[in-house]
């Protein structure tokens, strides 16, 4: 479940992101994603933009700026991975990059890559193949699999 979780945060990151046609359907499939995962009481939390907190479920991947400050001054600049929450406790950790910045600042979109339309890609496989899946998620899921397929993939075999 957590994997889902993961996928639904890395593809929602993407959508936002991305500048290409059928956003509609990849944002409807975002949605029925996210109801499957409230109604399974999964709570994804990106902390980007906030004060850093040492209480934080967050591993720190290392800092961007502020070397010298301690980390209470700190801001998470980057998301590596957001914390899973199931039931309200804990099931994955996140992993975060510290820097210098203000509680206001804009979450930073990474940068969308092949490797990165792989694993979505082998992620909507899996949900797909799940036996408990949304019939109309599953099917827009393919459809934006299939953008991202032409969009990132046919890309790296050129």
């Amino acid at each position: 479940m957590e994997e889902l979780a993961f996928a639904y945060w890395r593809l929602a990151k993407w959508v936002d992101a991305a500048d290409v046609e059928h956003k509609m359907a990849a944002t409807s499939a975002l949605r029925q994603m996210k109801k499957f995962l409230d109604e399974n009481n999964i709570e994804i939390i990106d902390y980007v933009g906030q004060k850093f907190d040492s209480g934080y479920a967050i591993d720190v991947l290392g800092r961007k700026s502020g070397e010298d400050l301690p980390e209470e001054e700190l801001v998470i600049v980057e998301t590596v991975r957001p914390i899973i929450l199931e039931n309200g406790e804990v099931v994955k950790y996140g992993q975060a990059f510290l820097g210098v910045g203000t509680s206001e600042a804009a979450p930073s979109t990474p940068a969308f890559n092949v490797g990165k339309a792989k694993a979505i890609s082998r992620y909507i496989d899996a949900y797909c193949e799940a036996p408990e899946h949304n019939k109309l998620t599953a099917w827009l899921l393919k459809t934006s699999k299939a953008r991202l397929e032409k969009d990132y993939l046919a890309k790296e075999n050129k």
